[in-house]
């Protein structure tokens, strides 16, 4: 009987050695008893799966919105005045700058400058960019949203 009762303290202690080991090598804090994989099951709650739900619902829509096509317009400002295209029609506009004309294509909804009398060509080789501008003849091109509100104000 003395034998039968010492088995069985010894393989209590052995057992509860090896779940000592094993809880200190998953546990996310020394202290803690119980591993990773239970801790992190037992703080989800039906009512956190169904906010987590939401939350990437939200998302999508907020992100399927943001990325509809809207109604683009370009703007070309030169010295004296201000042309507003819109982006969806493709074509070649010429305006009037100080050292002559420059020549603006628009085309598959972006913007650039083909041509131009200044003396670098730099806004020549900007290529389909935003903002484009050509400093020696004095002509800046931007594109804005129709409707165009700050993060604030929407």
């Amino acid at each position: 009987m003395n034998f039968a009762l010492n088995f069985q303290y010894r393989l209590k202690t052995l057992v509860e050695k090896k779940n000592q080991k094993l809880q200190n090598t998953y546990s996310i804090f020394p202290k803690t008893q119980q591993p990773i994989k239970l801790i992190l099951v037992k703080t989800f709650r039906p009512f956190d799966y169904i906010l987590i739900f939401l939350i990437l619902a939200v998302s999508v829509f907020l992100m399927r919105n943001s990325f509809s096509k809207k109604n683009q317009i370009v703007h070309i400002q030169t010295q004296n005045e201000v042309y507003e295209y819109s982006l969806d029609k493709d074509a070649v506009y010429k305006v009037q700058g100080p050292l002559g004309w420059t020549e603006v294509q628009i085309e598959n909804r972006k913007v650039r400058i083909t041509d131009s009398p200044c003396p670098n060509k730099t806004c020549i080789s900007k290529g389909w960019s935003n903002p484009i501008v050509c400093l020696p003849n004095q002509i800046i091109i931007t594109l804005d949203e129709e409707g165009d509100f700050d993060a604030v104000a929407e």
